[in-house]
């Protein structure tokens, strides 16, 4: 044994005192070491331990079998197959090592422990292989899961032959599914079809299980080919039969896949619901390449929704953790989406090296169906970056790659990328062949998200043209497109190019499109659409920083910390800055887990400040006179309480206090812990918010009269987090007056009156109408306070 126990060695050795013996053995100095107090474990020294096992095993081969075997029964008694089949293959009994490894071969490929199984399987005489297709069969799996889809095709031949030849229809069907599913990592989705529909035929009536996983990868291989009914039909279908046969482990890799299918319709609040209850699933069981796949998913969904620090997050752990389970594939989508990320949000340089890591990983995998996605992509951000050559020969270079039957996604996204890279260049009649020609396929998809970004480019070309009536038709399109999804983020992607698009869009008064938020978002993004600004703030270095108004990050030593392990975690760490004065146990709980018993509360306590100190420190936390705290001796800062400070200096009318309000008004990036739904957050959240209103009008007030267009930036970004405050209503007219922008005055205060009416049945205050009133009248009264 590695590590020993008395009773484990008196039932390997039928004797009765191990115990004494080790105690000797200890006490001696004999290369033992006791690995507790109470004497329970020890351990003998690694390199001896070797030697001595290699001179048993050749001075009494078949003494040493005989205590393999012996050890073998041991622990399979226990529960640990593991050890169980380690020490079968060390006896070279073959036969009985291979019944072990088919016993427990699923749940060791469901948790990712792919290494494992495979050195397993790998170690049997082919012989012993021939009399055990399931083993062929897992190990095709492995292939397939690790990039290998060539060796996965002919390792799942073989046993799909040996099940025919053993009279095993539902192991052949069994194999069939998965040689459909290698065949779809190659790209071959026409011929994974074919596939998987035999072995439904085959499986169908007979084996649940083998009808699910057709009907499974069915689904799949129908989305890729943008066949989203066909598919969702088919995932439906195989989530029934996985409810109703208790099959917790496949319902949550098809909640993943609907996930998947709906994020890519656009349907981003019912996309997270089944991810989340993916996300759980792998949680729970650790495995790293299913939990690396659904946290990508979550990642676009925060990113599609303008979260992007969340998706940032998601996407760092999504990628640690496909390389923790060393799989190539999910490396290489992580990358693509972490470069996806950064181009939407302007950071052109850093998603073009993302993109490279990606294709390099891609190229590693054979994943050429994302190959193309990457080319695509990376065409769009040099488009972006306004290198428009460079732009130009990527995308050509994909467009030369594309089947349009085999990847209409693919295919519309680059006459969608070549599109909008011909508008840029000025190439107007291109740009709107390749449009059209994107439109026609996102139609047919029924892809939100990517037809609203194809009627964006269509509006932006009209209105370079000249022509308001497309223009005006193509942005109703995207308007509508906006609502269905709940997300204009797609808009803000198109950074600084679409400012123009966007007064125009105003100026018509586009239903559906919330201008204060998308020119507050893309301020955020772009600093170059912000108004000139009067001071820059510099921040001094902190060894650790929770940022809850930017992007709910932690910084150590001034990098993203994204090994929390679990997302609890990290908000009990801003918990506690926030609570500097420290909080009971009981309180805790009842914070981040009000549902739970106190029991179930105090293990969800215990193990998630193991886990903040395991990411942040070991002296992070203490227990200091009945309460748990940040340690004061560490250095750290809180920007919540230094937007708080801040906002209290900014309440004077003093230049002291204007440099208060800027400040903090610059602290507040994003909503603070945006996306955590507890109810102490949410309260928080609210209250700082409000907060913040108050700053940006008392801000616009104060600078309205002397600095029109920065404080109309103020009270947009105030309009945007509450559209009902007329304060910020009146400010905005007023500064559009005040610049000379009477017409865009006007057009504010009836499309606050519409928006009024539509929601709340109700009219403007009377101050409201009034300065409506003057404006009309070529009256300009005093700025508002």
């Amino acid at each position: 044994f590695n590590e020993m126990s008395p009773p484990l060695c008196d039932a390997l050795l039928e004797i009765n005192n191990s115990s004494q013996i080790l105690r000797q053995l200890v006490d001696g100095n004999l290369f033992t070491f006791p690995l507790d107090a109470e004497g329970s474990w020890y351990q003998y020294h690694q390199l001896f331990r070797e030697f001595l096992l290699a001179k048993f095993q050749r001075d009494e081969p078949e003494r040493y079998r005989q205590l393999c075997l012996r050890q073998a029964e041991i622990m399979i008694h226990q529960g640990q197959w593991q050890h169980a089949i380690e020490s079968y293959l060390s006896a070279q009994a073959y036969e009985e090592a291979a019944k072990a490894i088919e016993a427990i071969a699923s749940e060791t490929f469901d948790r990712s422990q792919w290494d494992a199984l495979k050195s397993w399987i790998d170690a049997l005489p082919e012989e012993i292989k021939e009399r055990h297709p399931r083993l062929l069969f897992f190990r095709g799996k492995i292939y397939a899961e690790q990039s290998q889809p060539d060796r996965a095709i002919n390792v799942l031949q073989h046993a799909y032959a040996l099940y025919l030849a053993q009279g095993d229809e539902i192991g052949a069907a069994r194999a069939l599914s998965q040689q459909g599913i290698a065949h779809r990592f190659r790209g071959e989705f026409h011929r994974a079809i074919d596939i998987l529909k035999q072995a439904l035929e085959m499986a169908e009536k007979k084996d649940p299980f083998a009808a699910l996983q057709a009907h499974h990868q069915l689904g799949i291989t129908y989305n890729l080919q943008g066949q989203f009914s066909k598919g969702l039909v088919e995932l439906h279908h195989a989530l029934k039969i996985a409810e109703e046969s208790g099959d917790d482990i496949n319902a949550a890799f098809i909640a993943h896949d609907l996930g998947t299918s709906e994020l890519t319709l656009g349907e981003l609040r019912q996309a997270q619901r089944h991810y989340h209850r993916a996300l759980m699933h792998w949680r729970k069981i650790g495995n790293l390449s299913s939990l690396s796949s659904t946290l990508q998913g979550l990642g676009l969904i925060h990113q599609y929704l303008g979260q992007y620090a969340e998706a940032s997050y998601r996407f760092e752990e999504a990628l640690e953790k496909a390389r923790q389970a060393a799989d190539t594939r999910l490396e290489a989508y992580a990358l693509t989406n972490q470069g996806d990320l950064q181009r939407d949000t302007g950071k052109y340089k850093e998603a073009l090296a993302s993109y490279q890591q990606a294709l390099e990983a891609a190229a590693r995998a054979q994943a050429s169906h994302l190959i193309l996605y990457i080319l695509i992509a990376s065409g769009d951000a040099h488009r972006l970056a306004k290198n428009l050559a460079r732009a130009r020969q990527v995308l050509t270079e994909a467009l030369d790659q594309i089947n349009e039957k085999e990847t209409p996604l693919e295919a519309g996204l680059c006459h969608l990328a070549l599109g909008a890279l011909a508008s840029d260049e000025g190439q107007l009649e291109e740009a709107q062949r390749h449009l059209q020609q994107a439109q026609a396929l996102f139609e047919a998809l029924d892809t939100k998200r990517e037809l609203g970004r194809t009627h964006l480019q269509l509006a932006l070309l009209a209105h370079r043209r000249r022509d308001k009536t497309q223009a005006k038709s193509h942005l109703q399109e995207v308007g509508h497109l906006v609502k269905e999804m709940g997300s204009h983020q797609f808009i803000v992607a198109e950074g600084p190019n679409i400012l123009p698009l966007l007064s125009h869009a105003e100026e018509e008064s586009i239903p559906g499109l919330d201008y204060a938020r998308i020119r507050s978002e893309l301020e955020q993004l772009f600093p170059q659409t912000r108004p000139t600004t009067r001071i820059r703030i510099i921040h001094t270095f902190m060894p650790l920083e929770f940022l809850a108004l930017d992007g709910s990050q932690v910084l150590k030593e001034g990098r993203v910390v994204t090994s929390w392990e679990s997302t609890i975690a990290r908000i009990a760490a801003f918990l506690f800055a926030a609570h500097p004065q420290g909080l009971h146990r009981e309180q805790v709980i009842e914070l981040l887990w009000p549902e739970v018993n106190p029991a179930k509360g105090n293990s969800l306590f215990h193990s998630t400040m193991h886990r903040i100190r395991r990411a942040l420190s070991k002296k992070v936390i203490i227990y200091q006179k009945g309460v748990y705290r940040l340690n004061p001796e560490l250095t750290y800062r809180y920007d919540a309480a230094e937007f708080q400070r801040l906002a209290k200096l900014g309440q004077g009318e003093s230049e002291a206090a204007h440099l208060a309000r800027q400040e903090a008004i610059a602290l507040y990036r994003t909503p603070f812990l945006e996306t955590c739904e507890l109810e102490w957050c949410a309260n928080t959240r609210l209250m700082l918010a409000q907060e913040l209103i108050e700053l940006l009008l008392k801000e616009g007030a104060y600078l309205a009269s002397q600095e029109p267009p920065e404080a109309e930036a103020l009270y947009l970004r105030a309009a945007g987090l509450e559209p009902y405050d007329e304060r910020a209503q009146r400010g905005l007219m007023w500064c559009r007056a005040k610049r000379g922008d009477r017409a865009g005055a006007i057009r504010q205060y009836r499309e606050f009156a519409r928006l009024l009416q539509e929601d709340l049945q109700t009219e403007p205050a009377p101050e409201t109408t009034a300065l409506y009133q003057a404006i009309l009248e070529g009256q300009l009264p005093p700025a508002p306070l």
